[in-house]
């Protein structure tokens, strides 16, 4: 083995030990570093909507809040995570 093909070899590894990046959207790899992260957070809006005093007075909180604790028993802790945050991430 001559000293081009050492040096060649050691390229060559050099680039197959670094991670592979592939495109999410057309799945084929892009360059390292050539490439974008794109993040999209979605999450409940935490402002509190209008609400007349009346429909306060009105409104029966207890039994809003066993209705919901009844939905909620069947659903998993991230089912339940989905509903107000969700995050994607992907990389282009």
């Amino acid at each position: 083995m001559t000293g081009t093909d050492q040096v060649r070899g050691v390229r060559y590894n050099r680039i197959m030990a670094q991670p592979r990046v592939l495109c999410d959207l057309c799945n084929r790899p892009v360059s390292p570093h050539g490439h974008y992260i794109v993040r999209i957070d979605v999450f409940a809006d935490p402002e509190m909507p209008p609400v007349s005093s009346e429909e306060m007075e009105e409104a029966d909180y207890q039994a809003a809040m066993a209705e919901l604790m009844e939905q909620m028993k069947g659903m998993t802790a991230e089912e339940l995570q989905d509903q107000i945050h969700r995050r994607f991430e992907f990389k282009i």
